[in-house]
């Protein structure tokens, strides 16, 4: 697994923000070099309670023509085109780009400060999500899942947030 950390900087150098991106190359041989160190990595949440419900549960549906709207973010990985390629590497078809599957565990981006997950899946979508305490800087940490609704997998897993949250405010999620 390879983790990639990027900074976004103003033109005087200012951070804002890091984004941390891993990646697995499939055939891949190790070298036999050794390392020791985690270099890169964004911060690691809470797991999700297993003692108690989610306190957020929101249903979505992916479409056949989401692969394409994606396809221009970069990602041009003939596994989110062709079904024959899909079916060849093990999955039903066509899978999504992580991208959007992304949007639908992240949603409203306006008091989102923090976001990582694992993409795994796609198809018919349940987010549960908990609030599992305090996050940095007066956020809120979250946790949470999301799961195909047919097969029951995780297709977003180990989710964390970090969430400002606004006095009186209806959670969305």
């Amino acid at each position: 697994i390879l983790t990639t950390e990027s900074q976004l900087l103003d033109p005087k150098g200012t951070p804002y923000a890091r984004l941390y991106s891993s990646s697995f190359n499939i055939g891949a041989k190790a070298t036999g070099a050794k390392y020791s160190k985690h270099i890169a990595g964004p911060p690691q949440g809470k797991p999700v309670p297993t003692d108690r419900k989610a306190d957020w549960v929101v249903r979505d549906r992916t479409t056949k023509e989401q692969a394409l709207v994606f396809r221009p973010s970069g990602d041009y990985n003939p596994l989110h085109i062709d079904p024959k390629i899909g079916q060849g590497a093990g999955f039903g078809g066509v899978i999504l780009h992580g991208l959007s599957t992304f949007g639908f565990g992240a949603g409203d981006p306006r008091s989102l400060r923090f976001f990582a997950v694992r993409f795994t899946s796609r198809d018919a979508l349940q987010t549960e999500a908990w609030e599992v305490g305090a996050g940095p800087k007066g956020t809120v940490e979250v946790a949470f899942v999301t799961r195909n609704l047919t097969s029951g997998k995780v297709v977003l897993g180990g989710g964390v947030a970090f969430v400002v949250k606004k006095a009186g405010a209806q959670a969305k999620l």
